[in-house]
């Protein structure tokens, strides 16, 4: 638990400082640099998933107000000619290749 323990150095910074890679004080520095980087690409993913989340509210909202509009178009009795365009196009043979 050296390595995950707060306050202790990671396993890897230890094995750099026995190695003689580098001294304690660098170890450390280097440990403050790739967090702060960690946190940066962090910070960037939260406001991709921000933005992504927002997208796909908006969407729902797009499709609710669609099925709202729908379901207003249907109790009115307009479907829009979409029932006499699904039974011309049932009364015909298909072409497909399926």
């Amino acid at each position: 638990m050296l390595g995950f323990a707060k306050g202790f150095p990671s396993g890897e910074a230890v094995f750099a400082v026995t190695a003689g890679i580098v001294e304690p004080g660098d170890a450390d520095e280097i440990r403050r640099g790739a967090d702060e980087y960690a946190v940066g690409v962090l910070v960037g993913l939260e406001g991709d998933v921000v933005k992504t989340l927002q997208s796909i509210k908006k969407g729902i909202a797009l499709l609710d107000e669609r099925r709202s509009s729908l379901a207003t178009d249907e109790a009115d009795g307009d479907d829009g000619g979409a029932g006499e365009r699904w039974e011309d196009e049932a009364a015909q043979p298909s072409n497909s290749s399926r």
